[in-house]
């Protein structure tokens, strides 16, 4: 039973990540990610039954903090799934062999898509909008650079570079910190969308700074638990603060934000076991901070199992 389980993860937990990334939506279809949601919620739950049926030791601390935050935010379905989904992979063997594939994948279809006539790309049965997109592949590029596969290094800085966002830059910034001796790939494919984006940087960031003013007394309403899920969008900005971590705060309060930075923090001090996925950690984490895709069921399942790569305590299998 347990070689069955261990099997079963090592196909489900990439099957999963393929099908959030590419399920097709029909264009038009509101809310875009709720089809995914689904999908994420039912890919937990048969981990997790995988997990039962595999008695494996998981590390303590991460497991706590990981059961405190589905508590904390249990409100949300969101994070409940992805703290589900977290836990069970804590109890199981996995690795990262596939997501490259994948990614470059996304990018083919970015870079088809770049052809299309229209102010922007849009990204038809994929992950609905060119930042989240973006989001995704700035994490699968460190597992690219970690595995040296040239091709997928090159596909995906071209599709990050068509995508054009700065937030892409300070995402691959943090992650070549973390994998400071295989940095060079992910510094130039930063240089590559600053280059593309065209947009003045200044304005960008007096942008983001209006944004925090407004929303950030917000977030001492109601500090321990948070106004609600959704609350941000809803009541007080249309498209949100662009700051995952504070709107974290403001919708769920201080600890459950504080839990998932903390899962975020024991992943990249362990950055020299698995350094691709500790990137891929920092990728997202700091991409958060002026944007939102841990608030998004494909970005924030990849979120997770990279945390659980880093933070197994028995060596997985690197992708290499």
């Amino acid at each position: 039973m347990a070689v069955g389980s261990e099997r079963f993860s090592r196909l489900a937990v990439p099957a999963l990540h393929a099908a959030l990334l590419f399920a097709f939506v029909p264009f038009g279809a509101q809310p875009f990610s709720r089809p995914k949601l689904l999908v994420l919620g039912c890919g937990a739950c048969a981990l997790a039954i995988a997990a039962l049926l595999r008695p494996a030791r998981a590390p303590r601390l991460p497991l706590a903090v990981a059961l405190a935050w589905l508590l904390l935010s249990c409100r949300s379905p969101l994070d409940a799934a992805a703290a589900l989904l977290l836990i069970a992979l804590l109890h199981l063997r996995f690795d990262l062999r596939g997501f490259s594939l994948m990614g470059s994948a996304l990018s083919l279809i970015v870079i088809a898509q770049w052809t299309l006539p229209g102010p922007r790309l849009r990204m038809f049965g994929t992950l609905g909008n060119p930042d989240f997109c973006a989001a995704w592949l700035g994490a699968t590029i460190c597992i690219a650079v970690g595995e040296r596969n040239r091709v997928a290094i090159a596909l995906h800085a071209l599709a990050l570079a068509a995508i054009a966002s700065f937030a892409t830059v300070l995402a691959l910034a943090a992650a070549a910190l973390c994998v400071r001796k295989r940095s060079f790939a992910l510094f130039a494919a930063g240089a590559l969308c600053a280059a593309a984006a065209g947009r003045d940087p200044g304005r960008v960031l007096q942008g983001r700074i209006e944004l925090h003013q407004i929303a950030a007394p917000y977030a001492l309403v109601s500090p321990w638990t948070g106004l609600c899920p959704g609350a941000v969008r809803e009541q007080i900005l249309k498209w949100g603060a662009h700051d995952d971590w504070l709107e974290r705060a403001i919708e769920q309060g201080f600890p459950a934000m504080l839990a998932l930075a903390a899962l975020a923090l024991l992943a990249l001090r362990r950055a020299s076991r698995q350094p691709a996925a500790a990137a891929g950690v920092a990728s997202l984490a700091a991409r958060a901070f002026v944007d939102f895709p841990l608030s998004r069921p494909a970005e924030l399942a990849l979120f997770v199992t990279l945390v659980a790569l880093c933070l197994k305590e028995e060596p997985c299998p690197d992708s290499r």
